[in-house]
């Protein structure tokens, strides 16, 4: 198990908050040591209790593992055609507090250290929350384009911490960046112990994970914000 998570030490922060506010994300590699990030992996890909998350349009599904997904799936494949969808599986307990092994995970996100990464990067000394969930996206799995603003939410920026040892682009799964006509600006691999950042808003979507993917994608994602929930 897990019990502390340490970022690693010092970056060059001036060049990545450059590189942040020129582009709109940044990638920071080896953000945390290798064996803490091996065995992050470890505990995700050990874990019992995922749920298969579903969404099309303004409706969701959060699924228990063994239950029929053929209705839900079906609406999300059918909006996925013209507008936002997606599926993917998560641990709905890391958001409830209820998963004490992922305990490390929300102390990490919720650390000082980690909320003025945050800072540093957007230049909002008002960011002083994040939030957590833990992802990963199977052959079939897939994210459609939108931009994380949500009325009430009070989100600055996105992060994605990937935790797959090794991925291929061939294998789907690219976190992708679009512009305001549609088109594809960027697209990032999920490189193993890589924090990925950026803006909201930014459109941005999740490619399909092939059906020839011989493994998980995993990650922790969530976003950094200046306040919770109410």
């Amino acid at each position: 198990m897990v019990t502390a998570l340490k970022l690693r030490g010092t970056f060059d922060w001036v060049g990545l908050a450059s590189h942040y506010h020129a582009h709109g994300w940044v990638q920071i590699p080896n953000i945390l040591a290798r064996a803490d990030a091996e065995a992050l992996h470890r505990m995700l890909a050990g874990l019992d209790g995922w749920h298969t998350s579903i969404g099309a349009g303004k409706q969701s599904w959060s699924v228990p593992s063994g239950s029929d997904l053929g209705f839900a799936t079906g609406q999300a494949h059918a909006a996925a055609q013209q507008g936002f969808a997606y599926i993917f599986e998560h641990i709905p307990a890391i958001e409830a507090g209820a998963a004490p092994v992922l305990e490390s995970v929300r102390a990490l996100v919720t650390s000082e250290a980690f909320l003025d990464i945050g800072r540093r990067l957007t230049g909002d000394d008002d960011i002083c929350f994040a939030d957590a969930q833990a992802c990963r996206y199977g052959p079939g799995h897939f994210l459609t384009t939108h931009n994380d603003d949500v009325a009430g939410k009070h989100r600055r920026a996105a992060y994605v911490l990937n935790l797959t040892p090794q991925w291929r682009a061939d294998w789907g799964g690219l976190l992708l960046f679009h512009d305001d006509k549609g088109g594809v600006t960027r697209g990032l691999v999920p490189a193993f112990n890589v924090l990925n950042i950026f803006k909201v808003p930014v459109a941005h979507s999740v490619s399909a994970v092939a059906p020839f993917a011989p493994a998980r994608r995993y990650s922790v994602t969530g976003w950094l914000r200046t306040q919770p929930d109410a």
